[in-house]
Parts: structure tokens; C-alpha cells; sequence
């Protein structure tokens, strides 16, 4: 028989303080002086963002798991393998989010930070590399890391790595069932990506596209519209199959529901007949020589249905296109804008998932805000949410009201880096 000092030691064993269990102090204590030591081994000062938030979470003893690292006012920049060389000294495997604003990244650190991507150890799911003078070859190799990963965010802005750097990207995202934003804003892509673009994309997770400022052109921008346009076709035909089925289904119900109450009334009526010929009188109520059908029911409370996700395929919600020199009037046939204009307008009109589309900054003109407007008016019949859109506004003013009226607003979003003051 087991006495109660050996329960109770078993007890304090298993929640006994968790001495199994890191302390967030001592992990980020033991993280800051490897980095400061790393940094001064390799004659490199430490981030001083870096330094902070370190030291701010060893007095909240907590973990760390956003690290942010950025040029300082004096514009000192400060190098990531250090970093990186401290987390996988100490194995501190907390880090979720990595943010990178303005760190010259060289062959040798990308690598250094894809080989600890590829550990499966460290969870991370936001990867933020703006303006880090990333060229095509680092690209391809950072993106070999992707393939077994939970990366969820991945943001490239200001990389001027060009068509070259976008397929050594697409190649290593190939399949990829985890990363749902990609955003590749200042990146030099030009219309010869456009296609791979929309293959990768529509093969992957990806739901959050971020492609302003770049030189797609009308090109490009029809090769990367491509697949999502006959995704949103095929989800009007899934549709108009399932409403159907439905109605189908609810005849049948209708029918059988109709013959049973016939059934049932003759049967009553029989009852009836026979209670008055034995001489008594029925005490059946009212409501029982009723149809079915006419009979009251409770009301039965509806429940919301949440559609799930869709997994991988071409389910776009967001899709950010600003500034990518769709020209419509360079065209002298008109019929080649129309086509443009009316894949936009398809996929507007059809597609269940988009949420936001950004258009701003593209002369699309009269002809291309008529079939934006023609989109929006079948989407609302159609009952689908809406959309936000941000568009140019030469075009007709009526037009443009329209547009506006039908959708709802989407604002430029700024980034501002607030300078933390020292504690």
C-alpha cells in the first residue's frame, strides 16, 4: 500500500516547481551574454534593439519571441550571424518572428539563416527581410529552407532581386502547405514572372499577395491573374451544382412531406367515421385534422456555419497589385484590354474568398472601371462579401461613385518605426 508522504512526493515531483521546465530569465540571460560575447569576438558591435528587448524580458521573465533589428539613428548597421550564432549556441528555440529592416544580408548570413530554418527545432513563423540587398542566388538558397517549415509570413519588400531571384523563390516554395502571405513589393519583378507567379502561388497555401510597385505590366498581370480566374469559374459552377442539390433535395422533402399528410388525414377522417358510427363522440382537437404541413412547428435556431479554409490551391483573398504600370491606353486594339479588364471583372464578381484588391496607381480608365463596376454589381447579386478595393480615380466621376458605393474602403497601411526609449 502506498503511503500518502509518497503520493505527495510524487506529486511535487511531476508539478514540483518544474524544475525540468527553462526559466525565462536564465534562457535570455544566458542568450544576451553569448550574443554580447559572439559580437566581441567578431569586433562587431551588438543591435542595440536587440540588446534592449533582451533586457526588457529578463525583467518581465518572460520569453522572448519577436527579435528586431534595425540601423540605428547614427545609421549603424549591425550584422544578423551573431544572432543567429547565439540562438543556435543556446538552443533557444522560443523565436517566432524575425524582422530585418535595413541589415545588409550577405551569401554567407543567408545561408547562416536558412541552415537554422532548417533545424526542426526552431518554430518560427514570420520571416521580415525589407530593403536587406538580397540578390537572386541568396534568394534561392534562403527558399530551400521552406520546404519543411511552419513559416507562415514571409515579407521581401525592397529587394531588387528581379525575375532571376522570383524563380529561385518559386522553386523552393513549390508544394509549400504552410506560408499563406508572400510579399514582394520593390522587387524588380517584371511581366516574365507574372506566369510562375500565379503557377506557384495556385499550387501552394498562399492567400495574401503583395506585388505593388513592381513592372508587371498588363502582361503579367493577366499570366498571374490566370489561375485564379478559372478557380473563381469553377467555384460559380460548385455552386450553382450545390444550390441544385439543394432544391433537389428540398422537393423530395416537399413531396414526401405532402403524401404523408394526405395519408395521414385519410386516416383521421377514418377515425372519425368510425367514432361516430360506435356513437361517441372524439375528443381529437382541431389541429390534429390538419395537414402536416399547415401544422405549427417550433422554430429551430439556425446555426452559423464557418467555412473552413481551403488547403492548397488558387484561393487568393488578398491581392495587391498598386503601381505595376497597368496601362490600358498604351493598347491601340482595344480588345486586348477588354480581355484584361474581364478577367478582373470574373474574378470580382466570382470569387468567394477575395477580400481585398488593390489597384491603385494603374491607369486602367473608363473601359477598365466599367468592367471593376459591372464586377462589383454581379458580386453583390450573387450575395458574396464585399470586397475592399483602392483604385486610380481617372475615370468617370459617375463611375467611380459606383465603385466606391459597391465596395468598401482599403487604406494604404505605412509602417512607422517608433524609436523605444531607454529604461
Amino acid at each position: 500500500m502506498i503511503s500518502r508522504k509518497t503520493v505527495k512526493k510524487k506529486r511535487i515531483k511531476k508539478n514540483g516547481l518544474n524544475s525540468n521546465k527553462p526559466v525565462p530569465s536564465v534562457k535570455l540571460s544566458d542568450l544576451l551574454t553569448v550574443y554580447q560575447k559572439i559580437c566581441k569576438e567578431s569586433c562587431y558591435l551588438p543591435s542595440p534593439s536587440v540588446v534592449r528587448d533582451l533586457q526588457k524580458y529578463i525583467t518581465l521573465n518572460k520569453f522572448l519571441v519577436k527579435f528586431i533589428m534595425f540601423p540605428d539613428a547614427d545609421h549603424q548597421s549591425y550584422l544578423l550571424e551573431p544572432l543567429i550564432k547565439s540562438i543556435r549556441n543556446v538552443h533557444y528555440t522560443f523565436i517566432k518572428e524575425l524582422y530585418l529592416w535595413k541589415i545588409p544580408l550577405q551569401h554567407s548570413h543567408v545561408a547562416t539563416l536558412a541552415l537554422m530554418l532548417e533545424k526542426g527545432d526552431y518554430k518560427m513563423t514570420t520571416l521580415e527581410l525589407e530593403d536587406c540587398n538580397i540578390g537572386a542566388y541568396s534568394i534561392a538558397r534562403l527558399s530551400q529552407s521552406f520546404q519543411n517549415h511552419n513559416l507562415v509570413n514571409l515579407v521581401l519588400d525592397f529587394n531588387e532581386f528581379g525575375d532571376e531571384g522570383v524563380e529561385g523563390l518559386c522553386n523552393g516554395l513549390k508544394g509549400n502547405s504552410s506560408i499563406i502571405k508572400l510579399s514582394l513589393n520593390y522587387c524588380g519583378v517584371t511581366d516574365k514572372s507574372g506566369k510562375i507567379l500565379g503557377r506557384t502561388i495556385s499550387s501552394t497555401a498562399i492567400r495574401e499577395v503583395y506585388l505593388d510597385s513592381n513592372k508587371l505590366g498588363p502582361e503579367g498581370v493577366r499570366s498571374l491573374l490566370e489561375p485564379f480566374v478559372e478557380q473563381s469559374i469553377i467555384e460559380v459552377i460548385e455552386r450553382r451544382q450545390e444550390k441544385e442539390k439543394k432544391e433537389a433535395e428540398a422537393a423530395k422533402l416537399a413531396t414526401e412531406r405532402d403524401a404523408k399528410s394526405q395519408q395521414e388525414l385519410l386516416q383521421e377522417m377514418k377515425n372519425a367515421t368510425n367514432n361516430k358510427e360506435n356513437g361517441r363522440k372524439s375528443a381529437t382537437s382541431r389541429s390534429t385534422y390538419l395537414p402536416v404541413g399547415l401544422r405549427k412547428k417550433k422554430k429551430k435556431r439556425k446555426k452559423k456555419v464557418i467555412p473552413l479554409p481551403p488547403g492548397v490551391g488558387a484561393w487568393v483573398s488578398k491581392l495587391h497589385i498598386a503601381d505595376n504600370g497597368l496601362d490600358l491606353s498604351l493598347y491601340h486594339d482595344t480588345s486586348a484590354p477588354l480581355g484584361i479588364m474581364m478577367m478582373l471583372k470574373n474574378f470580382i464578381a466570382n470569387s468567394i474568398y477575395l477580400t481585398e484588391l488593390n489597384l491603385d496607381g494603374n491607369l486602367i480608365g473608363d473601359l477598365g472601371g466599367l468592367e471593376i463596376r459591372d464586377g462589383l454589381i454581379m458580386r453583390k447579386a450573387a450575395k458574396l462579401s464585399q470586397l475592399k478595393i483602392l483604385i486610380g480615380v481617372r475615370m468617370q466621376t459617375e463611375t467611380l461613385t459606383k465603385i466606391l458605393k459597391l465596395s468598401g474602403r482599403l487604406q494604404k497601411k505605412r509602417r512607422k518605426i517608433q524609436k523605444k526609449k531607454l529604461i
